[in-house]
Formats: C-alpha cells, sequence, structure tokens
C-alpha cells in the first residue's frame, strides 16, 4: 500500500475516534458521562456513539480514551440535535438525546446504564389490586401467623388463592409461611413463581435474594437484590443484602455503595452499616482506611455492643498481618441474618398509602454538583418553549376510584371516563398557567364519587412556575434517575408566611389552600419534568379534615401528529387522601392527547387571575 494511502487512513481514524467533526468557529465540546443506575461512574469502558440528526454523521469514541475520564467520552461537534448510543459489556444499551443550541458551550451528558437482566423501571406496582372477599381473607391469615396459628392461616390463604389465583401477594404469603414453617424449597418455589409473572414485586425479590445469598449462590444473589433495589430504592434490608452479595461476589466497590445507602436509609441501622462498610475496605485490601474507619466508628457509637470487634480488627490491622489474612477476619464477619430475614419477610405491609416524601431521600450519585437555580430556570425554559403560543388540547382521562373500607379492605374499584379540556393562556404577570375542565356524555355525566379532583396537568408547571418560584424553598438533592434515566431530583415546600397559590380544595362553598411539600425529578439531559410527587405540609384543619394527600405523576412525550408537534404531558397519576375520616384512593389515565389549531388573529380571552388547582367535595 503506498505511504500517502496509509497515511490517510491513519489519518481519517484519528479524526473519528477523537470525535472531531466540527469546524473550528463553531466548535464546542459534547461530554458524554457514563455511569451506573446508582449513579457511581461505571468502571467497565463503554462505546459511545453520537449521532447528529438530519446530517447521518456518526462518531464513535470510547469512556477513558486519551484525555477522557474514567467514564467519559469528549466530542467536538457543533450546534445540533443528537442522538447518543452507549454500549458496555455487561450491561443493556442505552440511549439519550442531547440538544446542543449554544455554539461554544461546554454540555455534559448523562447516560446511566443497566445491568443486563436487571429490571429496567423503578415504578412498577408492587401487585394488583385485591377484591374486598379475597382482602378479608387475606387479613385473616396475617393475623393467624402473628398468633403463630400457621395451620390456620395457610387455610385462609388458600381461600383468599382460589378467588384470586395469581395475585403476587398471596403467592407471596404462602412463600412466607411456608419460609416460617422451614420448608425452604417450597418457599422459594412461590418466591420464583412471583417474580416470573411480576419481575418487581419487591417483596418476592428481597426474599429470594435472600435465600440465594444463604444458599451461597452470590452473583445470582447479587442480581436478584438489585431488582428489589430497582423495585423499591427506599428498602434499607435489600441494599444492605446486596452489600453482602456483592462483596462476596468480589464486586467490593458496589458491596461499599450499597451499605452506605442501607445505614441513610434506617438510622437505627447506621451503625452496624459503618462496621459493615470498614469490613469491606478490610476486602479490598484497604487496612489502613479500613483502621480509620473503625476508630471513626467507635469514637462515634462508643457504647454499641460491636465495639469490641471493631476494635479486634484493629488489632489485626496493626499486626501488620497480610491483607489476606485481615481479609479473611471480616468475610467472616459478613453473614446475614436468618432470624431478622423471617421478621422482615412477615412484615407484610397493610399501610393504606405510599411513604411520605420526607420517609426518606433517593440515593443520588456522589459528587456530582447540583444547582437548584440553574435546574429550576432551565425547566421553565424548557416548558416555556413547548407551550409557546398553544392554546387549547384534549385528552381522554380514566379514573378509577376505591375507598378504604372497615378492616382495611379496599372497596371494589369503580371508573369512568371523561372528556379533558386544558386551556393554557399566557399573561405579563405568568408565562403560562393553565385552566382544566372535564366533561362527560349522557351515559357517562357523573364522577365516580361526590369527590372531583382535577389539576393533574397543571400542577407540576406551576410549582416551578417563575411567578411562584418565591412560594417554595427549593433544593437540588442531587443528580438522581427516574426509570433508568438520569433525572435531578428536587425537593420543594411551601414557604409558611404564603398561601398556597398551585392547590386548593373547595368544600361547602370555602376554599382551602393546600400547603404542599414534595419531590420534582427533572430530566439531567433535556430538563423535562418526569415525576412528581406531593405531600401535606402539614394537615389541613376546619371542616375539611384533611389529614393527608398525597399525589404522584408520572410524565412522558406525547406527539399530536396533526401538528408534528412533541409535548411532555402527564400520562398517569395516583393518589391517595384522607379526607373527613375517610380513606380514598384514585388512579388517574390520560390518552388520546389532541391539539387544537391556533388562529392568531382570534386568541382566546384570558380569565383575569388564574386560579389555583381545585378539588371538590
Amino acid at each position: 500500500m503506498p505511504t500517502y494511502r496509509k497515511f490517510l487512513i491513519q489519518f481519517v481514524l484519528a479524526f473519528v475516534c477523537t470525535g472531531l467533526f466540527a469546524t473550528a468557529s463553531f466548535a464546542q465540546d459534547l461530554v458524554v458521562t457514563v455511569r451506573e443506575r446508582s449513579g457511581e461512574p461505571l468502571a467497565a469502558q463503554a462505546i459511545v456513539r453520537v449521532t447528529w440528526q438530519g446530517r447521518g454523521q456518526t462518531l464513535v469514541g470510547t469512556t477513558g480514551g486519551g484525555a477522557n475520564e474514567v467514564s467519559s467520552a469528549t466530542f467536538n461537534v457543533e450546534a445540533g440535535e443528537y442522538d447518543i448510543e452507549v454500549e458496555a459489556a455487561g450491561y443493556d444499551t442505552a440511549t439519550e438525546h442531547a440538544s446542543l443550541e449554544i455554539a461554544g458551550r461546554r454540555v455534559q451528558v448523562y447516560v446511566f446504564m443497566t445491568r443486563t437482566g436487571s429490571s429496567a423501571g423503578v415504578t412498577a406496582p408492587q401487585g394488583v389490586a385485591l377484591a374486598p372477599n379475597a382482602q378479608k381473607e387475606l387479613q385473616k391469615s396475617l393475623e393467624a401467623m402473628k398468633k403463630g396459628k400457621y395451620d390456620e392461616a395457610r387455610k385462609y390463604l388458600e381461600k383468599a388463592q382460589k378467588m384470586a389465583p395469581s395475585n403476587p401477594d398471596i403467592q407471596y404469603m404462602m412463600g412466607v409461611l411456608d419460609y416460617t414453617a422451614k420448608d425452604l424449597p417450597a418457599a422459594r418455589k412461590q418466591f420464583e413463581t412471583v417474580v416470573t409473572s411480576y419481575p418487581t414485586h419487591a417483596r418476592s425479590l428481597l426474599m429470594l435474594g435472600q435465600m440465594q445469598f444463604d444458599a451461597k449462590e452470590y452473583k445470582d444473589a447479587s442480581t436478584t437484590l438489585q431488582k428489589a433495589v430497582d423495585a423499591d430504592g427506599k428498602n434499607w434490608r435489600a441494599h444492605y443484602l446486596l452489600a453482602l452479595a456483592s462483596a462476596y461476589s468480589g464486586d467490593l466497590p458496589r458491596a461499599g455503595v450499597e451499605a452506605a445507602r442501607a445505614g441513610e436509609l434506617n438510622p437505627q441501622k447506621a451503625a452496624a452499616m459503618r462496621m459493615l462498610s470498614a469490613k469491606i475496605l478490610m476486602l479490598e485490601g484497604k487496612n489502613k482506611e479500613a483502621k480509620q474507619a473503625f476508630e471513626e466508628f467507635i469514637a462515634a457509637y462508643p457504647q454499641d455492643a460491636a465495639v469490641p470487634d471493631a476494635k479486634k480488627y484493629i488489632e489485626k490491622v496493626d499486626e501488620a498481618k497480610k491483607s489476606a489474612d485481615a481479609a479473611a477476619v471480616a468475610a467472616e464477619a459478613l453473614k446475614a441474618s436468618e432470624a431478622e430475614a423471617t421478621a422482615e419477610a412477615a412484615k407484610y405491609e397493610t399501610t393504606w398509602a405510599p411513604p411520605d416524601v420526607d420517609a426518606g431521600i433517593p440515593p443520588t450519585a456522589v459528587g456530582v454538583a447540583c444547582s437548584t437555580d440553574t435546574v429550576l430556570e432551565s425547566a421553565r425554559k424548557r416548558i416555556e418553549r413547548q407551550l409557546g403560543d398553544l392554546e387549547r388540547f384534549s385528552a381522554t382521562e380514566k379514573i378509577e376510584h376505591q375507598a378504604l373500607e372497615q378492616g382495611g379492605v379496599w372497596s371494589k374499584p369503580s371508573s369512568k371516563d371523561f372528556y379533558y379540556l386544558i386551556s393554557v393562556y399566557h399573561t405579563k404577570k405568568l408565562p403560562y398557567y393553565f385552566v382544566e375542565d372535564r366533561t362527560t356524555d349522557a351515559s357517562n355525566s357523573s364522577f365516580p364519587t361526590s369527590i372531583a379532583t382535577r389539576g393533574l396537568v397543571s400542577l407540576g408547571f406551576m410549582i416551578i412556575n417563575p411567578a411562584y418560584k418565591d412560594d417554595f424553598q427549593f433544593s437540588c438533592e442531587g443528580l438522581g434517575n427516574w426509570n433508568g434515566k438520569a433525572a435531578w431530583q428536587v425537593h420543594f415546600a411551601q414557604r409558611k408566611d404564603v398561601p398556597s397559590h398551585v392547590r386548593s380544595w373547595v368544600y361547602k362553598g370555602v376554599t382551602y389552600n393546600i400547603p404542599l411539600k414534595g419531590r420534582i425529578w427533572i430530566g439531567a439531559n433535556t430538563f423535562n419534568i418526569v415525576h412528581l410527587e406531593t405531600a401535606l405540609r402539614e394537615p389541613v384543619e376546619g371542616d375539611l379534615r384533611l389529614n393527608r394527600e398525597q399525589l404522584t405523576v408520572d410524565y412522558g412525550p406525547v406527539r399530536f401528529q396533526s401538528a408534528a408537534t412533541q409535548l411532555w404531558l402527564p400520562l398517569q397519576g395516583e393518589m391517595y387522601f384522607d379526607l373527613l375520616k375517610r380513606r380514598y384512593h384514585h388512579k388517574h389515565a390520560l390518552t388520546n392527547y389532541l391539539l387544537f389549531g391556533v388562529d392568531t388573529k382570534n386568541k382566546i380571552k384570558a380569565p383575569p387571575e388564574p386560579a389555583a388547582d381545585k378539588q371538590e367535595q
């Protein structure tokens, strides 16, 4: 091959691998940072492909190559729209989209990777609704189990199972019963049956992972327990067992992360998790760091029963024994308690609503800075660009209603479909606000009950509306993830010296402003709202007697075919509330979105003042 051709090929390869296809005057850096679902930097090398939409040009790079950080790849590109694809051994292929709007500015895009075989979502339901009669039998079995009457408990469960043969909660409790009775093969079969049909049933995943760990199937246990963490990231024991399984399977960095997270989620176990973290350092051969961790543990918990063990480990380090010997001492202590597992399994949660938003902080990536003002301002600009001159759109709304009856049994669901009309207004005072109306046809003319709820579409947008930015205290907690995608996690709480402008209830002609707190997830790369959770800052007194109100909303892309327009809007929501000494549950699903045409000569007139989203009783 002629020398000049070799030179040309080498030049082209170097050109592609370094990610250069921008002209010098318009060049900017696109930094693709690849991370685990937990937010930790991805240790494995990843292949990153960046495709420029409209031009069909693709750049290929690897993380950790050249001047790149260990989990990042940098590309020199022009402003434009880019699709990003990342591959790594042992992980599912991940995709993201990046919009580079300002030439010359460095843009960072986060891509979260999911281990192959792990569940991709984090919000899947734990089970399905039970008919009232089956619920009653399940409740009876729980009472019998508490009294140690296992044969009686089995009869109730078998009766409930005949009423609902595929219900995961009943199958789970059958497994718990077998586990308690020491019939481990039968128990394991029950848990495996549940997760086959319901792959994100967190309690079954946790117990199956525990049993795999007990059987010294450490790699399988790690995989199962990772799924349990994905399904219920706030369960401290899932993180704890994952730390143990990871340690025994050789993934020590991951073990340390999970042990620390378990301690954060359960303050009562914080001391034990600090001891576990120190032992993991010994397993890694980091004796100096381990000694310091044990000393800090003794200083922080001088009365803890594990202090003598901590001192023993320090002596082993001081004796300067080989790291393998020290690691063996630590490994011997990494055991999960069977008695504790049995007690945990039997705790079938009968709570009627999800935990309060302040019950725990979802995990975020370590070492990633988050500017609250920058995240919120970027989200506001994104909303304003999407809404633009938009005036009106509609959707079909399906609402399912349940009431909690005596004995903790939910009533049979009742549901109706509605035509939901959303009008968008823009004024000098408010860049955007909404008026939502719900209508039905003659054959479907009423709400499932006398309680009418609205405001599902507008609530998230209004909380971060620039006109109300001083109504709330916002705090970006860090880079989290929602459904496997990187998202900025922002906590908010209404200020006590400001009345609520975004949510209210109307009862007997009286309007009650509702003080909210909650958490909002904003896409790290798109700045779209992806998920919202709200709760009461405190109960609302007076005749309303609203003691609890929890709302969750999932958002996603909605493409309007007629106008070739895409908006990021609510797709589904759930609401739990304790009102007038009764408890209720609503499910909302929004489909069939339609966009109304905009006539610029005949704008609809805006109401003089926007009203807060109202719930009517």
